[in-house]
């Protein structure tokens, strides 16, 4: 890169170098950070010329103060060259969003999720990025508007492996700039652009303002500016030609306001006023301020007019402080004109609210519609600024309509990430009186707000007198009776979740209820009707699916198809639950909606460990506890530490679960969420079981057990870590402790046809037998459990039966079937990734006698392929059986072939009788 560019700047210029030619790091930052006319902007263009002349991609923007506010100008600007037919690869929410936010398109719904912007800008720039590296420019990244910020911080949060920088040049301790202070530190490079020494002020000065001064004259100049080339630029242009230089006093202002004063002052009328228009307006063009006007600004180089007639004043200092030096009432004669030129709703609205020195109906009625249309194109957090400062243009004596643009700027701040805002506006409406239906709006926001930060307790009061206020409107009462019934699930009181379901039905029911609230209430309340015992409403299930309207804005927990997933869980039908759940969790982060991604990760975890998919349920925890940890949002990573204490837990990483449990309950435990606390306290005693601490393990169960009694819990799907406390239990000699929650789980179980419970049941009933010397009992028990384990697909449970099994018939000195139930389920374990459990099953292994196995012999795995095979079962049904794809069954019976000298399976059952028992361990 040539000095040349920027004068007096080869080492910065090198920095800038190094960090484009080094290959850029995925979402690595420059940032060139220096005081108002210090060269950042020099240095920037610099840059962005030596990016394109590798051949890198530049999409950059240039935001002006007058921009700051407008949503998503800024992302407007860095895709103005990306056309329609790069967009069109993205998926079809992304493409339409991205469009939307971009106004080159209507939106189609009431509101976009912010974060569908980013992710559409995510997808957007990995495409790009596929065929060469992508830059990111931002100049003057304070002025950078709130929606393009946070869109681009979310996308380049999240880059890995593209090669896509960053570039910006911003002021260090300005407000702002989010873009910044949302990336890790490590990511970011700071590049301080500091004071030009004399002579590359000279050689500046000599080439911009083109005359030569003395020595002493620049070293006078270099002291007055603080070696800031703008204002030296400034004091050398204002020198008198004709005066003695050496002895003239220098012309320095205080100030940029008065150096651009002693610029402005000089011109005609019509100039100044016109400048003035040119720098209000977000994209100044002479379509809307008199060029001819413009012209004697031009001539002393206050502005650049380009080829296309688009305005750009030669710093931003000018433009800034030519708005400062009017006076308030030119400012909104300014305001008022360019009103009516601009045609984009938000600019207008702002411009019309500036010029307007008082209330006025009409002008808040603009920002109003101003502010649906910032929050339809996904910028919530301008939307909720534009309602506040419709809240200011409104009348007083309309209180009614007050309150209602105050209820809108508090959840467009909930939904931007600022309770703290949102929480300050409620309370303003709650001091005033307000209509029924809107003071039961503003309760149930402010239980939503109290549920994250605070306590369900707290929530379901608030929620309380929500619901009392809106008795009058049945679709909202249904719907805040949802929020109850969630609530009160949370803190353990299912029965009366259950009475607040059925009743939110009831009120959706009535004649012009909502179709989606009617289905979103028969599916929670066929839910908790099912946890309560009541057995799956498949009819009252399928009609809330048919109901379902998957766009409507509510909370997960409600929707049709995320209950129907977690019911196929908790039936048993787990790979029809995966399926259902990954597919609407595809669906909700293609929309950006990572805010739901913890309430997938925690089932999905569940489902694929018992499915013994270890790698699966790994890769959502490790995923989804990356992009919760940037919502920073207690509810979302106590949920995301659940799914990633029981991974870790069961791969036999010990600390790492006893941590992430830890905290994970820690945060349910502070917001009273009680049966949330069933996924920390289940990883905690799995855990500790696994470890052989038995003691342990009971200390993190037992206050589950105990609790139990007043919960409402029926279905064994809320007694998931039920099995674990026996194993506890009877491992600490507590028998008689152990048996009535074997009984229950029994009993439970054979009542709702769970398969599961019903084997980890007698799989108890084994383990007490066991401990008391009744190994015929406990052989009759564990077989028993091994044929219930047949009817569902859960290898890692039916691997731990095994071991019971194989533990029982070795202290029977029943050698050969012990051998044989150790080393299917040391086979299981190994497959499902559970060493410490691996650990166990081979020393009991051990202990029956097992040999080192002859070359022909069978792994379990094999061997169980081969009889599986050899009674008449089809590859897909050994499949099923054995917990395999049907490649993987190909794959073991061919070893099998070869090693029983067989081609097919004619010969398999006599082969398999004379073959040895001896087994691979």
């Amino acid at each position: 890169m040539s000095s040349a560019e920027a004068i007096g700047r080869e080492v910065e210029l090198g920095a800038v170098d190094e960090f484009l030619s080094d290959g850029v790091p995925a979402g690595s930052v420059l940032a060139l950070e220096g005081a108002p006319g210090i060269g950042k902007t020099t240095l920037w263009q610099a840059a962005l010329r030596h990016a394109q002349a590798a051949g890198m991609l530049v999409l950059a923007c240039r935001p002006a103060a007058a921009e700051a506010k407008l949503s998503f100008s800024g992302l407007s600007d860095m895709l103005a060259e990306v056309g329609p037919d790069t967009l069109a690869g993205l998926p079809e929410p992304q493409r339409s969003a991205l469009e939307v936010a971009l106004l080159r398109s209507a939106p189609e719904t009431p509101a976009l999720d912010p974060r569908l912007v980013g992710t559409a800008l995510l997808s957007l720039v990995r495409g790009l990025a596929g065929e060469r590296t992508v830059i990111l420019a931002v100049d003057d990244a304070q002025w950078l508007d709130g929606p393009t910020s946070s869109a681009l911080a979310f996308a380049i949060r999240r880059l890995e492996g593209q090669p896509v920088g960053v570039v910006c040049a911003a002021r260090p301790g300005a407000p702002g700039p989010a873009l910044l202070e949302s990336i890790e530190h490590e990511r970011v490079m700071r590049l301080r652009v500091g004071p030009l020494p004399v002579d590359s002020l000279r050689r500046l000065i000599g080439e911009r303002v083109g005359r030569p001064l003395p020595l002493p004259v620049l070293t006078r100049i270099a002291e007055a500016s603080g070696g800031n080339p703008f204002y030296a630029l400034e004091v050398a242009r204002l020198l008198p030609a004709t005066e003695s230089l050496d002895t003239a006093p220098l012309p320095v202002p205080e100030d940029v306001r008065a150096l651009a004063a002693s610029r402005v002052t000089p011109l005609p009328l019509a100039a100044r006023s016109a400048l003035l228009r040119a720098a209000v307006l977000a994209a100044p063009d002479t379509t809307l301020v008199d060029p001819v006007a413009l012209g004697p600004a031009e001539d002393v180089e206050l502005i650049r007019i380009d080829p296309r007639g688009r305005i750009e004043f030669s710093h931003p200092l000018f433009a800034a402080a030519i708005y400062d030096l009017a006076s308030a009432a030119q400012r909104r004669q300014a305001h008022r004109v360019v009103a009516g030129l601009v045609s984009d709703p938000e600019e207008r609205a702002r411009h019309l609210a500036y010029g307007s020195p008082r209330p006025d109906a009409a002008v808040a009625r603009e920002l109003a519609a101003a502010a649906e249309l910032a929050r339809s194109r996904g910028a919530p957090d301008t939307a909720a600024e534009l309602y506040e400062l419709a809240l200011l243009r409104t009348p007083a004596a309309d209180e009614d309509e007050r309150g209602t643009r105050r209820h809108r700027a508090a959840a467009l701040h909930w939904d931007a990430g600022d309770p703290g805002r949102a929480r300050e506006l409620l309370a303003g409406l709650m001091a005033r009186a307000a209509p029924d239906r809107l003071r039961a709006e503003a309760l149930r926001l402010r239980a939503n707000i109290e549920s994250h930060s605070e306590s369900f307790t707290v929530a379901l009061r608030t929620a309380g007198e929500a619901l009392e206020a809106a008795g009058g409107d049945p679709s909202l009462a249904a719907a805040i009776e949802l929020d109850i019934a969630f609530y009160l699930v949370g803190l353990g009181d299912v029965g009366g979740a259950l009475r607040h379901a059925e009743a939110a039905v009831g009120r959706a029911e009535l004649p012009g209820g909502d179709p989606g609230v009617i289905g979103d209430a028969l599916a929670v309340a066929a839910m908790v009707a099912f946890l309560g015992g009541d057995g799956l409403s498949q009819e009252r299930l399928d009609r809330a699916l048919a109901l379902e309207q998957p766009d409507r804005p509510r909370a997960l927990f409600s929707s049709p198809r995320y209950i129907a997933g977690l019911l196929l869980i908790w039936t048993g039908r787990l790979r029809e639950a995966v399926h259902t759940l990954e597919e609407l969790r595809a669906e909700r982060l293609a929309r950006g909606v990572e805010s739901d991604v913890p309430s997938f990760s925690v089932y999905l975890v569940w489902a694929y460990l018992w499915l013994g998919e270890t790698e699966r349920a790994r890769n959502i925890a490790s995923a989804d506890s990356v992009a919760v940890e940037l919502l920073a949002d207690r509810w979302l990573i106590a949920m995301a530490l659940s799914a990633r204490a029981l991974v870790c837990a069961h791969v036999g990483e010990l600390e790492p679960a006893r941590a992430h449990a830890t905290r994970a309950l820690e945060h349910f435990s502070g917001l009273e969420w009680w049966t949330g606390t069933l996924w920390p306290r289940w990883a905690l005693g799995f855990t500790e079981l696994s470890a052989g601490r038995p003691a342990a393990a009971h200390e993190a169960l037992a206050p589950l057990t105990e609790t139990l009694p007043s919960t409402g819990l029926v279905d064994p799907a809320g007694l998931i870590f039920l099995p674990d406390e026996i194993e506890a239990l009877v491992a600490l000699g507590e028998f008689d402790r152990a048996t009535p929650l074997i009984e229950l789980l029994h009993r439970l179980g054979q009542a709702h046809d769970r398969p599961w419970a019903t084997a980890a049941a007698l799989r108890g009933r084994g383990l007490v037998a066991t401990a008391r010397g009744e190994l015929d009992e406990a052989i009759d028990a564990l077989t028993q459990a091994l044929a219930e384990h047949e009817r569902v697909e859960m290898p890692f449970e039916r691997a731990r039966t095994l071991l019971a099994l194989g533990r029982a018939r070795r202290r029977r000195k029943q050698w050969a079937p012990a051998r044989a139930a150790l080393g299917e389920a040391l086979a299981l374990f190994k497959q499902t990734e559970a060493p410490l459990w691996a650990r166990a099953a081979a020393s009991e292994l051990a202990r029956a006698g097992a040999r080192s196995a002859e070359p022909g012999a069978l792994t379990p795995t094999e061997r169980r392929v081969a009889e599986l095979a050899a009674s008449g079962l089809t590859n897909q049904e050994v499949a099923e059986r054995a917990f395999l794809t049907v490649k993987g069954v190909e794959a073991n019976l061919t070893r099998a072939y070869r090693k029983l000298g067989i081609r097919s399976r004619a010969g398999l059952s006599r082969a398999l009788r004379e073959s040895p028992e001896r087994i691979v361990s």
